[in-house]
């Protein structure tokens, strides 16, 4: 009982001292500095507005906001809505890429990816995943790759090469290390993701983009044995 009790009271004073202002780490507390209003959905968007994953890009000081179906492009320095990229269906996130003009969108709502030049403001390419969803997405600097998270219906995660030199997709792999089907291919047990990719060969074929014009940004992945 005595036991319990000096336990009981140790316990209170770690989280009367876990309470105190001195541990807190902010200084000071977070506060509203601007509202910045964003232009309405154009027409296309069904629906109510909805934003999705923001992302910043300190290098020139922009805020990327999936807004329905655009793109939203705020300046921070002056708090205003520099520009806007419209018919991007279904745009969840956003990935920086080495060149501060370049990002990527992922677009759940057509199942691609856009590849966006920021000062023209404009769709310059588009690559068509595995049916699954864009989602979150992120630029990995060690392997120059994009990486798509897609939700379903058949998860699985997308690897896009930020220039035209590799590019490929590959299914999820469980806790069990076994591989969904990927692009027709038959399930098999695969090694973590990480030797996945350093096993891929990279390919480039052409595909129609909207617009008529060719792009080199799609292809599939192929493991070596």
């Amino acid at each position: 009982m005595k036991g319990s009790r000096l336990l009981g009271l140790l316990f209170c004073g770690l989280l009367l001292a876990a309470c105190t202002p001195g541990v807190d780490p902010l200084k000071n507390p977070l506060t509203s500095i601007a509202n910045i209003q964003l232009p309405p959905p154009g027409a296309e968007a069904a629906g109510s507005p909805s934003l999705d994953l923001l992302t910043v890009d300190t290098r020139n000081e922009l805020l990327y906001v999936p807004y329905s179906n655009t793109l939203d492009i705020v300046d921070l320095r002056s708090r205003t809505v520099k520009g806007q990229v419209p018919n991007l269906p279904g745009i969840k996130s956003i990935a920086l890429s080495p060149d501060p003009n370049i990002v990527f969108t992922g677009n759940g709502g057509d199942n691609r990816v856009a590849v966006i030049d920021v000062a023209k403001l404009k769709v310059i390419d588009e690559v068509m995943t595995p049916v699954g969803n864009p989602d979150a997405m992120l630029y990995d600097a060690t392997n120059d790759t994009v990486v798509v998270s897609q939700s379903g219906p058949s998860p699985n995660l997308t690897f896009i090469g930020s220039t035209p030199t590799r590019d490929g997709f590959i299914s999820r792999c469980t806790t069990r290390m076994k591989c969904w089907p990927l692009m027709g291919q038959p399930a098999r047990s695969c090694r973590p993701i990480k030797d996945a990719i350093s096993r891929a060969r990279w390919a480039w074929p052409s595909m129609p983009i909207r617009g008529g014009s060719s792009s080199p940004m799609e292809s599939s992945i192929q493991q070596t044995s």
